[in-house]
């Protein structure tokens, strides 16, 4: 009786497989006109895409980057003026195409990202064995990929990779949840990104990467940063400008050298403090293995998957206007309208309000809190700025040994999702199981110990996967890179400065506010966000991150320079300096109530604060400073009159960062999406960016900053749903 149900069993299972790759290689001829999907926004019903226009949707995306793309209709008008901005963006456009392969010629995009030849490599990579496309109608399977699928996005697809297990994760909504750059690290070794993960990698494969072996990869670095260099008009750029005009055209030119062997990446200028990043300060250039045509394009399939949900008839007829457009004028404003709409952004994704603790455990707080534990345990006298950490010794004792207990578990839980990208996993290791195997909590708890040389830099932001990513990870450890007779180096891409901030940027980030990077990540950067892990396991992660954040170089520094251990405490910001803990507590940024009225006595209403907001944003009303003189916003010069960050400093903040202004279109966000968030932005600034405190000169009234508030939130919400005018 066995064996014949062994039988049954074996041959349904072959049949149901059968029937699956049968199914899938059917070859369904239907009318375009019946490939619809619903908006989940606003419920519209819109066309799909298919392969062929998506393609043709990543050469318009390059053909804005390779042209001049701040020409308007009225550019015979301000040919003069947009001339000089012009020409650096062509050097900016031609260094990013050789970059992915990418040239102009005439009017023809040559080897842009091709959706049509990436879907084939992500068959003939057997991806669909493993991935599924076809998220689940279930709550959690929406909660961490997004919505259930529709027919209609696969009505293009043959074979349709519905796939026949199930080992890797859904990748139908995987369009724009993650940068290029994340993908191009993962498809490398996907241990790099996912420690835990089981897939294969490819960075073996010179199908998808060129060949680099380590010892090349060093000595193209020193090769790039000698030509850098040699060459005074670029190397002694005096100003700005000077910056601007000869960085890209000297990355193009060692790109376009190097483009058989590697990827010359450029980073941004470096800098330990916001005062260091500037247009002549040093540039961050890395070395990295340069993906082949076959990878660009499957990523570029990749992130297709899933644009569909969240287009619109108005998308559809833009695209339309832009391929068969018969003036100039009709082109421009299609290209204007993707610049804000953001294909590669994801557009039906847009980022939740910021999920925000409802309490933190008493476990919760900095090692210097810890040390004053220690001491109360060890029934040691406490300073008086210590007193208020004073507790009787049972309780002391008790958080003291929950928080060490927190403190390896945010360990295990970093070796299980961070190493890769901040630090502590060499190139050909994988992760452990239970990270702390390498591990030592100290007994005195004064930092983290390595008993495995490999190591030896957690946390440093310069993980394996760091060399591909724009911007580079965090440096949690807070440590300044050392250079030669103990000076810091500012050659380096992964900063330590902490960027959202609900205290003054100048403090520490409060624990709430890691919570909050960790939990909601930092879009669209490379750090993604977290929604699925619980709250305890982000606060053990909080707790490890404040352990490891000891400037050793920077207390080491003041220690040489015969400053005092108080000296050294009031001087040195970490995690274990109380002094900087106590303060960061104590500055923190209020966030006031939007106003009932306005100074006439009107009523305020949502209506009337973007209104203000677009006015204050387009310097059609300005603002007190606190000398009592007016003055218009600063808004427009870096993210554009359209809110697209195509804006005049668009170069200088490339130059800078290695990336532009934020796209307010695009409903994303790095410092989260809600009005408080937005608001914390505007006053406090973005720390380690030209993003200033908007506060500092000028005398913004709450009425002023929420109506800007409002109506930043309001290109946004029309970049996800829809855009109006042109």
């Amino acid at each position: 009786m066995k064996k014949y149900i062994l039988f049954a069993g074996v041959s349904f299972y072959f049949l149901t497989f059968m029937a699956i790759v049968g199914v899938a290689w059917i070859d369904i001829e239907e009318s375009p006109d019946f490939h619809f999907v619903t908006n989940v926004i606003t419920g519209e019903r819109v066309r799909v895409f298919n392969y062929s226009e998506l393609s043709a949707f990543r050469e318009m995306e390059w053909a804005q980057t390779l042209r001049y793309p701040m020409a308007a209709a009225d550019k015979a008008e301000k040919e003069a003026e947009r001339k000089p901005l012009n020409d650096k963006l062509a050097a900016w456009g031609q260094y990013q195409g050789s970059l992915y392969n990418v040239s102009l010629e005439g009017e023809k995009i040559v080897n842009a990202p091709n959706v049509e030849r990436g879907q084939e490599e992500y068959k003939s990579a057997a991806c669909w064995h493993c991935h599924s496309q076809f998220v689940r109608p279930f709550e959690y399977e929406n909660r961490r990929w997004g919505p259930t699928a529709q027919i209609g996005e696969a009505s293009f697809e043959s074979p349709h990779f519905f796939a026949t297990r199930r080992v890797g994760p859904d990748l139908l909504r995987e369009g724009g949840l993650r940068p290029d750059d994340w993908h191009y690290a993962h498809f490398f070794n996907p241990r790099f990104t996912v420690p835990q993960s089981i897939m294969a990698p490819f960075g073996g494969m010179s199908h998808f990467y060129v060949p680099l072996a380590g010892a090349r990869r060093t000595e193209i670095q020193r090769e790039v940063a000698e030509k850098f260099a040699a060459d005074p008009k670029r190397a002694n750029a005096q100003n700005s400008g000077d910056a601007e005009l000869t960085m890209f055209p000297f990355l193009a030119e060692v790109a376009e050298e190097y483009k058989d062997e590697a990827w010359v990446i450029y980073k941004g200028r470096s800098g330990q403090t916001d005062q260091d990043i500037n247009a002549t300060s040093s540039p961050v250039i890395r070395v990295a293995p340069r993906p082949t045509q076959a990878t660009i394009d499957l990523v570029a399939y990749v992130q297709s998957r899933g644009v569909n949900i969240g287009t619109t008839s108005e998308l559809v007829q833009k695209f339309g206007g832009w391929k068969n457009g018969s003036d100039d004028t009709e082109v421009e404003a299609a290209l204007k309208f993707f610049r804000k709409k953001g294909f590669a952004a994801g557009n039906w994704r847009q980022q939740p309000a910021v999920t925000k603790p409802t309490g933190e455990p008493d476990y919760v707080f900095a090692p210097a809190v810890s040390l004053v534990l220690e001491k109360v345990v060890g029934g040691k006298q406490l300073s008086a700025t210590e007193q208020d950490y004073l507790l009787d010794v049972d309780t002391a004792r008790f958080r003291l040994r929950a928080w060490r207990q927190s403190v390896k578990r945010g360990a295990d839980m970093f070796g299980k999702k961070c190493i890769g990208c901040h630090g502590g996993l060499e190139d050909n290791s994988y992760a452990n199981e239970r990270y702390t195997d390498y591990l030592v909590l100290s007994t005195d708890s004064e930092f983290l110990e390595v008993s495995n040389p490999r190591f030896h830099q957690v946390g440093n932001g310069f993980g394996p996967a760091a060399k591909f990513l724009v911007p580079e990870p965090r440096n949690l450890t807070l440590n300044a890179p050392m250079g030669e007779k103990g000076a810091a180096r500012h050659d380096v891409g992964y900063t330590t400065i902490y960027k959202y901030h609900s205290n003054t940027r100048s403090d520490l980030p409060l624990p709430r506010d890691l919570f909050h990077q960790i939990r909601n990540g930092m879009m669209p950067s490379s750090m993604p966000a977290w929604p699925f892990l619980q709250d305890s396991e982000v606060w053990d992660l909080v707790n490890f991150v404040m352990f490891i954040g000891h400037n050793k170089t920077g207390r080491a520094a003041a220690k040489g320079d015969g400053l005092s251990e108080a000296e050294i405490e009031n001087s040195v910001k970490d995690f274990y300096s109380l002094t900087a803990v106590r303060a960061s507590f104590s500055n923190i940024q209020s966030i006031p109530a939007v106003p009932k009225k306005d100074e006439a006595g009107n009523a305020v209403t949502i209506a009337m604060l973007e209104r203000r907001g677009e006015e204050l944003y387009k310097k059609k009303r300005n603002i007190k400073n606190k000398d009592g003189s007016e003055a218009a916003s600063q808004c427009m010069d870096c993210h554009g009159s359209e809110g697209d960050s195509w804006a005049g400093k668009r170069m200088d903040i490339m130059n800078k960062m290695g990336v532009p202004a934020r796209n307010f279109w695009q409903g994303n966000f790095k410092l989260g999406s809600s009005a408080d968030d937005i608001f914390l932005t505007l006053v406090n600034g973005v720390a380690g960016t030209p993003m200033n405190p908007q506060n500092a000169n000028q005398a913004w009234s709450d009425l002023d900053a929420w109506a800007l508030t409002y109506y930043v939130r309001k290109m946004a919400r029309m970049g996800v749903t829809r855009i109006e005018g042109k």
